[in-house]
């Protein structure tokens, strides 16, 4: 009896274990799906790369650049306060390590490095929302599915 009352807890833990890392990675299939869809239907390019080049607004270009020119020295002679250096590093440097291993545009390892550092965000979250399902699922949802989960 003790026995099998073990095998059912660890049962238990196992899905609960399979839930947690399944459900971000539907939410962000799914998202991905819906927005690619939308996409494709207003859009002639075809394809990923054009995908990911479509999502590339306001702050993204700042970070493909960096990750692919480093920052400019300062100050720029004749140029306007504007420039790099008013951006985190440690993203567009993740991006270019994986550019450097990768022979892949840099939007296109942006976007999944993107995907992959929320998924991850997801599952950090587990603990954080003390362990809630409800809680779990909302936050994967409007995290990796959402409407704005790229902007």
């Amino acid at each position: 009896m003790a026995l099998e009352g073990a095998a059912r807890a660890n049962i238990g833990i196992r899905i609960m274990i399979v839930t947690v890392v399944a459900v971000p990675l539907l939410f962000a299939l799914s998202g991905l799906v819906i927005r690619y869809a939308a996409f494709a239907s207003v859009s002639s390019d075809i394809g990923f790369a054009a995908y990911a080049q479509a999502l590339c607004r306001w702050d993204c270009a700042w970070y493909v650049d960096i990750s692919e020119k480093g920052y400019e020295r300062f100050p720029i002679p004749n140029a306007s306060n504007v420039g790099r250096w008013g951006f985190f590093p440690l993203y567009p440097l993740l991006v270019a390590a994986i550019r450097s291993v990768l022979p892949f545009p840099t939007i296109l390892i942006a976007t999944i490095t993107s995907l992959a550092l929320s998924y991850a965000a997801c599952l950090v979250a587990w603990p954080l929302v003390g362990k809630n399902m409800r809680a779990y699922v909302l936050y994967c949802a409007f995290l990796l599915s959402g409407p704005f989960s790229f902007h």
